[in-house]
């Protein structure tokens, strides 16, 4: 499997996973990137490498910010390995200022493996000695990756999930967004979650919607797409059930209020040319959100598009001053689109 490891970035996943077999020659190496997920099973990996578990508590030491010392550091390369192929240092966030010094002494070191690690809320760290030593970079998966990654996984319970559910699934997290916050560790918490959902074994379209999307944003979806389907009755028959999402007006106002907002701008990007993809990275929404406010974009026109974002907000307005109950505002605005 190969990660998104450009050469700037220096050595990746493939990299590690073939030295990591062969044996880390050098005695200091640097993990890091912006997928915590990949470096922490990278430190796991390098543990059951080299730590015999008898001797675990001799043969490995952990540093961080709040235990760290140069002392301690010097003090442990005296030190042999008792039953490990190694002994591993492993340092977690900290850049130390006589990063010569250690390099001396550990470098070249066959008895011991010092390991920097620096998840992605401390990489301006790693910039100051990712290029002393073997560094090691774990960025966010490409789509290929991903697939596999999802694949992989679903097969240890020895299930299938066909390609179009597939790409639905990544779609569906936004992982690969540009500014999506989404990393593995939420990916994997929603395969399990998918795995406790799903009947024997077999994930559909609409059990990622659900678990993925969310039962309160897919319930949004599909109430404006009846909306602007002019499915009135439906529209009304979903706002009177509206309690059984746990959801309440102003909720369904603000959603509704920003849905209109960005298929409006969504609907001029591609007046002027722009394909929904690149709008949506433009807007700064993951494409799957974009792709099923496409349809809001495309049924209504601008006209009524502004229309119904100006009597989005005239409701919001109307029920706080008081002038009309949640309720009746609501069933109007229905009825007005």
């Amino acid at each position: 499997m190969a990660y998104n490891n450009k050469k700037s970035k220096g050595l990746g996943f493939e990299a590690f996973t073939k030295n990591i077999k062969k044996g880390i020659e050098k005695g200091i190496i640097i993990l890091w990137g912006e997928e915590d997920y990949l470096i922490n099973w990278a430190v796991s990996r390098i543990i059951s490498r080299y730590i015999n578990p008898a001797t675990k508590e001799m043969d490995l030491m952990e540093f961080s910010d709040e235990n760290y010392s140069i002392d301690s550091l010097m003090e442990a390369a005296e030190t042999m390995a008792f039953l490990s192929e190694k002994r591993v240092i492993i340092i977690k966030g900290v850049f130390p200022e006589n990063f010569e010094e250690i390099e001396n002494l550990y470098i070249n070191d066959s008895n011991t493996l010092v390991v920097f690690v620096y998840h992605k809320e401390k990489l301006e760290k790693a910039e100051k000695i990712k290029h002393k030593c073997d560094g090691y970079y774990f960025g966010k998966l490409e789509f290929k990756e991903l697939a596999s990654f999802i694949t992989k996984r679903m097969s240890k319970w020895q299930w299938k999930i066909e390609h179009a559910q597939l790409r639905h699934l990544i779609d569906a997290t936004g992982y690969n967004h540009r500014d999506s916050d989404y990393s593995l560790f939420d990916l994997v918490n929603d395969i399990d979650k998918l795995r406790a959902y799903c009947k024997d074994g077999i994930v559909t379209n609409e059990d990622i919607d659900e678990i993925i999307v969310g039962d309160k944003e897919t319930f949004i979806f599909e109430f404006l797409d009846a909306l602007s389907a002019d499915k009135k009755a439906t529209a009304l028959e979903m706002f009177k059930n509206m309690d059984a999402k746990d959801m309440n007006v102003f909720q369904l106002l603000a959603s509704i209020i920003s849905q209109f907002e960005i298929a409006l701008s969504l609907r001029q990007l591609l007046n002027d040319g722009v394909n929904y993809k690149d709008g949506a990275r433009f807007l700064r929404i993951n494409e799957y959100r974009a792709k099923r406010i496409l349809g809001l974009a495309n049924r209504l026109t601008m006209e009524r598009l502004k229309e119904g974002l100006l009597k989005a907000y005239n409701v919001e307005k109307d029920i706080k001053s008081g002038l009309l109950s949640e309720s009746l505002a609501v069933e109007l605005f229905i009825m007005g689109i």
